[in-house]
């Protein structure tokens, strides 16, 4: 059990060099399978040379540019160089030159790992060396006729890469050729893999030398930075959210995630165009900037004050009434009937059922409309509307009774969106 703690403590701070392990594993694995799916020596005169210095040179430059890009220190190096606010802030030309040369020769040992690697390999391999050179080896590796000419020569040894394309007399010449070429190349290799091993230790070694820092202080320093950048990077994730959340909440009056959210903001057509496009870092002062349209329109725009609330009705656009007594069926009976609203009862609680008495105003003849309506809530109120019923009339035709139902299923289903604005 205490094993894997010890090699976890071995490791801690070791992070840059399993991480170049790691690159180099990859990049060798890739190597492999490259080769192995894609090399085709073409075996003709002025084609090898070409065929075996591209596969050589160009994923090894690729790995080169890869692992610039990929290197955090390399933007960090060259972004904002030309702003105007970097030439004022530059303490000392000659300080920050050197600095720039150290940093440069950091991120430069970072991104040779996998073109070395991928160098050091396809050379200890031989493939690609045996097919680049083979139609420049000595005349006295070839073993045919001296008469033969020297085009007919190159030819013949271009064609070595490939042994089926070779004589059966020219094939003890063959393994001979490609023996040396691959001896040469192996070399190659491994005195490449010895210089990359003997320059970086010593790097290390004059580097540790010069440092102003003990080893135990070093090492404090190394796990300061580390520290301080997840820090960072934390909070600049947090201050990020928390910076947009304002300008969301005033777009659209809520925030994602947020709890109890009672009404939401509708923003106008004008409102949509400003934060739509494509969005350009804009400056506004000589100290901030705007990040996108939406936080350039959240901080010219004061927003207008046009919510929804979550329970309206997204058609009618009001509220639904709940009416939960008969004292509120009396407000709404007086704004749609001319005449004055008596006596309400409640009959029961379950379900609720109450009536209304409603008198019309004395007419010409001084003759008085009444009439008394019965309301029972649905199982489903209010979502469902009241069941009307006229359970007594004075003075009121079957015709009247029928538009006195109408009407106030009418205005009950408008009152319901309307009632409580």
């Amino acid at each position: 059990m205490t094993f894997l703690p010890k090699w976890l403590t071995f490791l801690k701070g070791k992070e840059v060099v399993i991480a170049n392990a790691i690159i180099a594993i990859l990049t060798i694995g890739g190597q492999q399978l490259f080769s192995f799916f894609t090399f085709s020596c073409p075996c003709h005169v002025g084609q090898n040379l070409t065929y075996g210095l591209a596969f050589l040179g160009v994923p090894a430059l690729i790995l080169l540019i890869v692992g610039y890009a990929l290197n955090n220190q390399t933007w960090r190096l060259v972004t904002g160089k030309r702003s105007p606010l970097e030439e004022e802030t530059t303490p000392n030309r000659l300080l920050q030159c050197k600095l720039i040369c150290f940093v440069l020769c950091s991120i430069t040992g970072r991104a040779l790992v996998a073109p070395v690697t991928w160098l050091a390999v396809t050379l200890v391999n031989g493939s690609y060396y045996v097919c680049a050179m083979s139609e420049y080896v000595s005349v006295h590796y070839y073993g045919a006729d001296p008469n033969v000419t020297a085009s007919e020569r190159r030819r013949i040894l271009a064609a070595f890469p490939c042994s089926q394309l070779v004589p059966p007399e020219l094939t003890q010449a063959r393994d001979e050729v490609i023996l040396l070429l691959r001896y040469q190349s192996q070399v190659a290799g491994w005195l490449l893999i010895a210089v990359v091993v003997i320059t970086v230790f010593l790097s290390y070694c004059l580097a540790s030398c010069f440092s102003p820092l003990s080893f135990l202080h070093f090492r404090y320093w190394s796990n300061y930075v580390h520290n301080e950048q997840e820090l960072f990077d934390e909070a600049t994730d947090q201050h990020s959210r928390l910076y947009a959340m304002q300008h969301v909440r005033k777009f659209f009056g809520f925030v994602p995630g947020s709890e109890n959210v009672r009404e939401i903001r509708i923003p106008s057509l004008r409102e949509w165009q400003a934060i739509s496009g494509l969005a350009f870092l804009k400056r506004v002062d000589e100290e901030h900037y705007d990040y996108s349209l939406l936080h350039d329109w959240a901080l010219r725009e004061s927003a207008h004050e046009k919510y929804l609330k979550i329970d309206e009705d997204p058609i009618h656009g009001g509220k639904k009434a709940s009416f939960n007594s008969p004292v509120q069926y009396v407000a709404v009976l007086k704004l749609s009937c001319d005449g004055r609203v008596g006596s309400s009862d409640v009959l029961s609680e379950k379900p609720t059922t109450f009536t209304i008495t409603v008198t019309s105003e004395a007419g010409e003849n001084d003759e008085t409309v009444q009439t008394t309506l019965k309301f029972t809530y649905r199982e489903k109120y209010p979502d469902e509307t009241p069941l009307y019923e006229i359970v007594s009339q004075e003075n009121l035709d079957d015709n009247d009774v029928t538009d006195i139902i109408k009407l106030l299923e009418q205005q009950g289903l408008t009152l319901r969106f309307e009632f409580g604005k």
